[in-house]
């Protein structure tokens, strides 16, 4: 009966608004995610650099004492890690891409928070957020589900979009967007995370920037005012990936790993239903 008054609420809530669907993000872009995760007490900060028109994308971010570095350069089909410790030496790492590697393609955060019309939004009509003209959309995950019968699971995931009339350092800018909330429960456990997008920067970096933000190893090192022939500093070759899992551990808190999981499978048995 419970799951049937869901359904009716999703169908039919009193603030649904004819359909509308949300919209894809750009090629190329930049933004400052912050994650506060409300059980935990934290917030996790990630900055994302992303151009699907240069093959390349940076990811940073910050663990205690720790400063977490992760360049693609899928021309090249290397990835680039770096560590860099308040007391110790810089520590890069180039690790080979290809097809059949973890991080194969070319990723951003649109696959961890289902943007770009990914799954079955309601569109639930306009708001402010953060005092900006916005459109507001809402997902609900609700179990049982086929490929997780032993899960239970019942939560919302709610969009918002600037309205693409907004204007950004005097520019007009496509929607994009500004704020996520997951909240419900998963396994008799209440979660609830928002996250905030700020600082979305819609194009590629200046061509001044793009070298350091951008490079390989020996770019870095050079950047950072090490000598490549110093063994203290010296880059390597292959890596266990320990920082990026991490940093998809921290972004991953979307809907926590499990939930993220529930919603990407979700998403896929959507895209075979519908091809």
């Amino acid at each position: 009966m419970m799951f049937v008054l869901i359904l009716l609420v999703a169908l039919l809530g009193v603030n649904a608004q004819p359909n509308k669907n949300l919209p894809p993000l750009p090629r190329d872009f930049s933004l400052v995610v912050e994650a506060n995760i409300l059980a935990k007490e934290k917030t996790h900060h990630l900055i994302e650099w992303h151009s699907e028109s240069l093959g390349k994308s940076r990811f940073q971010f910050i663990n205690g004492s720790t400063t977490v570095i992760e360049i693609f350069d899928f021309n090249k089909n290397e990835r680039y890690e770096m560590l860099l410790h308040e007391s110790e030496p810089l520590n890069c790492t180039t690790v080979p891409l290809n097809a059949t590697s973890r991080f194969g393609h070319q990723r951003n955060f649109s696959e961890i928070f289902q943007f770009g019309g990914a799954l079955e939004e309601t569109y639930r009509g306009p708001t402010v957020v953060r005092g900006i003209k916005a459109n507001h959309w809402t997902h609900l995950f609700v179990s049982p589900h086929p490929d997780f019968p032993n899960l239970e699971f019942n939560f919302t995931q709610d969009f918002y979009f600037s309205d693409t009339e907004w204007t950004v350092d005097g520019f007009p800018r496509r929607a994009v967007p500004l704020r996520s909330i997951v909240e419900g429960t998963f396994n008799g456990s209440t979660f609830s995370n928002h996250y905030e997008f700020g600082s979305f920067r819609v194009g590629n970096p200046p061509n001044f920037e793009q070298g350091a933000l951008f490079g390989d190893c020996t770019v870095q090192m050079h950047l950072a005012g090490f000598n490549n022939d110093d063994p203290a500093h010296r880059h390597g070759h292959g890596s266990n990936g320990v920082g990026l899992a991490v940093l998809l551990l921290f972004v991953g808190l979307a809907a926590g790993a499990v939930i993220g999981g529930v919603a990407v499978v979700m998403y896929k048995r959507r895209q075979v239903q519908t091809a």
